[in-house]
């Protein structure tokens, strides 16, 4: 590989743009790319650009491609972008005794060869204006990559999600201490951070030996702010299992969500100010004994219900459950196999009533319905939850900066 390489204060600009060039779909995740971009980096270790600025560019600014080690982006400027600003795209092959030229070259489940982007940082960044020819881009695209440290960025005026993980390929990413607004200005639903999966990897990640469980992805100390089109501060889409999401403050939409068998998520010591549309607690998700998701020692406070949120939605409901039984919610729905509800407990809601909070049950044959929290813990779920009256400004704020470590 080459080694020690390092572009320090340089401007790249004016490059042409690449969205009618060759794309391809590296995993199992919604987007696409193009494999190429101002910088491309590849068979490299330890690179690192530092104080540079990126802008004017037709398309991607930064591309790590199939092996690289160590790569450092830190406080560099991106912005006026055609598409993303950084992305990878790792290489994985076939399974060993599979029939040759069964899958594409860089293409199958068996990613143990280590030909992926792993142990890079993008750290101090500042990521504005980009997707200006290609709306499906991001700040930080991790595409069949791992053990990346997305840390102290700051991600606003995009067309889509600020970080996509667009699978669950080996884990072990950190994603700490963002800030993260004006994010899907021209799309719906999403995030600020939006993850996949829908396809299993073998890696050594977890523990050193084989396996298709990756290790955890980290969520942790972001200021995330779903509003234009966003509908969640965390957006977990189809599938999307193993992570930690913790200490964040989440201002707009709904807080976290579970979509299509996703499991082995938890979601616990945030702070969601005014929730609004989407549950805090949002699991639309069949689950596998014991496989399933958790949502506790969260603070929700939700929006006003006479005073609506931007796109007009209100906040009836600060959890949604699909496969329980509105009739009675300790009685599970096992349709589509699921075989267990998401463990929910133990945390504060406040709202304007400051007395009962809802939660929304039932799918798949079965009429939704909102039903009153009490209906669970009378039958001893969602246990420790409480509700009360929303707090003063100076009270919230207060929380806010102690999750941030803003002292």
């Amino acid at each position: 590989p080459v080694r020690d390489v390092a572009f320090l204060g340089i401007e790249f600009r004016d490059s042409v743009p690449t969205f009618l060039d060759d794309w391809g779909v590296p995993s199992g995740g919604d987007w696409a790319l193009h494999r190429g971009g101002a910088v491309m980096i590849e068979g490299c270790e330890d690179v690192r650009i530092v104080n540079s600025t990126f802008n004017y560019l037709g398309g991607n600014a930064v591309f790590l491609s199939s092996y690289t080690r160590g790569v450092n982006i830190t406080g560099n400027r991106f912005n006026m972008l055609g598409e993303s600003a950084v992305v990878t795209w790792g290489d994985t092959e076939d399974l060993p005794g599979s029939k040759p030229g069964r899958l594409p070259d860089g293409v199958g489940i068996d990613g143990t060869a280590g030909n992926q982007p792993r142990l890079s940082t993008i750290m101090g960044n500042i990521i504005y204006d980009i997707g200006l020819k290609e709306r499906q881009s991001s700040g930080w695209g991790e595409f069949k990559a791992c053990q990346s440290l997305v840390k102290n960025n700051i991600f606003f005026n995009m067309p889509r999600a600020a970080v996509n993980i667009n699978d669950g390929f080996g884990g072990g990413t950190h994603i700490e201490g963002n800030l993260m607004f004006n994010t899907c200005r021209e799309s719906g639903d999403h995030g600020p951070i939006n993850s996949w999966d829908r396809q299993p990897f073998l890696t050594s990640v977890r523990d050193g030996t084989p396996s298709l469980v990756p290790e955890y992805n980290y969520v942790s100390r972001n200021l995330l702010i779903a509003n234009y089109g966003a509908g969640w501060g965390v957006d977990n889409d189809d599938t999307t299992s193993w992570y930690k999401i913790y200490n964040n403050v989440l201002y707009l939409g709904g807080g976290v969500k579970c979509d299509y068998d996703g499991h082995d998520k938890y979601f616990y010591n945030n702070l969601m100010i005014d929730q609004v549309g989407g549950g805090a607690c949002h699991h639309t998700c069949a689950y596998r004994y014991p496989y399933t998701d958790h949502c506790y020692n969260n603070t929700f406070i939700q929006r006003p219900r006479d005073n609506p949120g931007p796109r007009g939605e209100t906040s009836d409901n600060f959890a949604v459950i699909w496969f329980c039984d509105k009739n009675d919610p300790s009685h599970i729905i096992h349709d589509y196999n699921n075989g267990m509800l998401p463990v929910v407990h133990s945390n504060k809601i406040y709202n304007s009533d400051g007395r009962t909070a809802n939660v929304t049950c039932g799918y798949s044959g079965a009429e939704d319905e909102t039903i009153p929290l009490i209906r669970f813990m009378e039958v001893g779920l969602m246990e420790n939850t409480t509700v009360g009256k929303i707090p003063e400004v100076d009270t919230i704020t207060g929380w806010a900066k102690e999750l941030l470590l803003m002292h």
